[in-house]
Parts: C-alpha cells; sequence; structure tokens
C-alpha cells in the first residue's frame, strides 16, 4: 500500500490478504534481516531467481513486473513484492541484507 492508497478513507482489504500480509510480515520480523534504517537505499539489481520466483507467483510477465515495481499506483504492486520478499526470505543466501531490506 502507499500514500496514494489512503486518499479515501483506508482501503478495504480482503481478510486473505491480509492474513498473507500478516505471515509476511512476521517472517520478516522472526528472520532477523528487517532494517528500520532511515534512508536506506533501494536495490538497484535485483537477483534473476527471486524476479524469476515472483513471476511464477504472480502469473505476471516481464512488462507488467516492471511496470508493477516502477508505479506506486499499479493494481499488481503489493502482490509483486509480496512474492519477491517471500522469494527473498526462501533463499536468504540470495539476497544481501541490504538488499531485502530495501525491498
Amino acid at each position: 500500500m502507499t500514500g496514494r492508497s489512503f486518499f479515501d478513507g483506508v482501503p478495504f482489504v480482503p481478510g486473505e490478504i491480509a492474513g498473507r500480509e500478516q505471515a509476511l510480515a512476521r517472517r520478516l520480523l522472526e528472520s532477523g534481516r528487517l532494517d528500520y534504517g532511515e534512508g536506506a537505499p533501494r536495490p538497484s539489481v535485483l537477483p534473476a531467481s527471486l524476479v524469476g520466483q515472483a513471476r511464477a507467483g504472480t502469473g505476471l510477465d516481464d512488462p507488467d513486473l516492471r511496470s508493477a515495481l516502477a508505479d506506486e499506483a499499479d493494481p499488481n504492486r503489493c502482490a509483486v513484492f509480496i512474492a519477491l520478499v517471500e522469494a527473498a526470505l526462501d533463499n536468504p543466501e540470495s539476497v544481501p541484507t541490504p538488499d531485502l531490506a530495501a525491498l
């Protein structure tokens, strides 16, 4: 969700998605790799393995995946970020901690 999501009040999040977000947040916290540092850099290059897993997890093709990453208002943005973080947590050796925190 982005700041734009709240212009008309708090958006409705279906129970299934809210549960998935809560489970993901719990995994992030339990992994010990979550960094709340100010001004954390965004990763400039995502490992191909993560992108492939995000593509598989969301069913999006490369152009749609890139669009979701580039546009905060893209309806697929949350699904793409959730898929990327889940892939990173499933394969912690593939993503340095600063890059995981930047996601």
